[in-house]
């Protein structure tokens, strides 16, 4: 006897069933992907070496699809072609490069999409949720390519310190039209007084301050480059911008970036330890300083937890200090972070989809924050950190959302690594010798200028128009 079509059709059905990999979970991040037989998930970590262990560990649990890893720098990445990975996660200022090269795609709706018979949800794009500051970094060209993973400001952190200069600083910017004079004025008002403080007695003479500056890592010179444009930030760079875009020329001749230069010049002198840490470190080494009387400043951002800094820190020993411990009202949005994209060449869409949305699920962001401090919870996760007094007021500032935030002072367009290396290296001239940054800045601009010409003046214009929303 022959099989009836009803129980043919049930065994085919069975079938497809079986063989179908199912999406996540949204109630625990659980994946129910059978894939044994699969090629490896291939994972690239750019800049992130240390989410190796805890995504192959948390993965194994949530799916039998097997992954590999390949851990590049930044400049690899630059370097490499073709790059064949299924998901990259890496540092938001490559986005542009990734995108003209297209090495990845834009966001599938899978990754990012809430679970349909969540009623209590008006919308079921995740997106909707996602701070500014997230969606602007995840951008490029108006369309989304990521998911961010984490995308914190750089603020600064004071003790014992006089802060109003800074709160004065930050009132006067909205409707100061003369935002550099305003500057100078204030950050001399702050720094004076700690020049006098400090006499002659320096932590680092001369020479060896320039011996350090020239042995930087590249990790601590695009550090040091951030906390360069932090300072700019509180100028009329903030506002204009590195580029006049109608004709595509650097703007780093214009005064306030020699200010700043001056500026950050002086905070080093002060303060050079906490301006050869990384943020974290840097700014948990004011936060927990052991004595009330010490003056410190650091730019940076708290740790998520004190344990994840070099000392093991007692929450509730700053509370005694607390009064002491101020932040700065200045914050800036890099719009760089840590992104996750899927590959542009992909043959694993599906499985890469359903990962984009596991690794962005409040469970793996919990566990690895711990491993990497500058991923960040979602907005509608509960923070055990704001117990921390600078931390809650740090986050206040970093939640604050604002469309204009730092877009102008981004360097995240195709081939912003070669601008930032020529601004690394002027910047480091300058520090070293403070009194001619003027003339080391305009050499530096004309090198942007010349390398603009180089790559091509209005593809570059296209992809940093692109970089800020401006055009598609």
């Amino acid at each position: 006897m022959y099989p009836s079509h009803s129980v043919l059709f049930v065994c085919c059905f069975s079938l497809v069933v079986g063989c179908t990999a199912s999406g996540p979970d949204p109630k625990n991040g659980a994946m129910a992907v059978s894939g044994k037989d699969r090629p490896p998930l291939r994972i690239c970590l750019v800049e992130t070496p240390e989410l190796e262990e805890e995504i192959s560990i948390r993965w194994k649990v949530s799916s039998d699809q097997p992954i590999v890893f390949e851990n590049l720098s930044s400049n690899e990445l630059i370097a490499s072609d073709p790059v064949m990975a299924d998901v990259l996660i890496y540092p938001g200022n490559l986005i542009g490069d990734l995108v003209l090269k297209e090495v990845i795609g834009r966001l599938p709706s899978q990754a990012i999409r809430r679970d349909q018979n969540d009623e209590d949800q008006t919308s079921l794009d995740l997106a909707d949720s996602w701070p500014v500051r997230w969606r602007d970094a995840s951008t490029f060209a108006n369309q989304r390519y990521a998911i961010p993973l984490g995308v914190t400001k750089l603020g600064a952190i004071m003790r014992g310190l006089n802060p109003q200069p800074m709160i004065d600083l930050a009132a006067g910017f909205a409707n100061q039209r003369e935002q550099n004079k305003l500057a100078n004025e204030q950050w001399n008002r702050f720094l004076e007084p700690l020049e006098a403080a400090m006499g002659t007695t320096q932590e680092f003479t001369e020479s060896e301050l320039e011996t350090k500056l020239s042995t930087l890592s590249p990790v601590e010179r695009n550090t040091l480059l951030d906390r360069f444009i932090w300072v700019a930030s509180t100028t009329m760079a903030r506002r204009k911008g590195f580029f006049d875009l109608a004709k595509m020329k650097s703007r780093l001749a214009q005064p306030e970036f020699s200010l700043s230069v001056k500026t950050l010049a002086r905070l080093v002198r002060i303060f050079p330890s906490s301006f050869f840490q990384n943020p974290n470190q840097a700014w948990d080494s004011v936060a927990f300083s052991k004595t009330d009387k010490s003056q410190a400043f650091a730019i940076g951002w708290p740790s998520p937890s004190p344990s994840d800094s070099a000392d093991s820190h007692d929450v509730s020993s700053q509370d005694s200090a607390s009064s002491s411990i101020s932040v700065s009202p200045f914050v800036w949005s890099s719009n760089q972070g840590i992104l996750a994209s899927m590959g542009k060449k992909t043959r694993q869409t599906s499985v890469s989809a359903q990962f984009l949305a596991w690794i962005s699920e409040p469970e793996q962001r919990e566990s690895l924050r711990a491993k990497y401090p500058r991923i960040e919870l979602l907005p509608s996760q509960r923070d055990r950190n704001t117990l921390r007094t600078d931390y809650r007021d740090f986050q206040s500032l970093n939640d604050k959302d604002s469309q204009t935030d730092g877009v102008d002072l981004s360097l995240r367009m195709a081939n912003a690594d070669q601008y930032r290396s020529i601004l690394a290296d002027a910047l480091i001239q300058a520090l070293c010798n403070p009194n001619d940054c003027e003339q080391i800045m305009a050499r530096c601009s004309d090198e942007w200028n010349s390398l603009t010409d180089k790559l091509g003046l209005d593809s570059q214009r296209k992809s940093q128009e692109q970089s800020l929303g401006f055009s598609n």
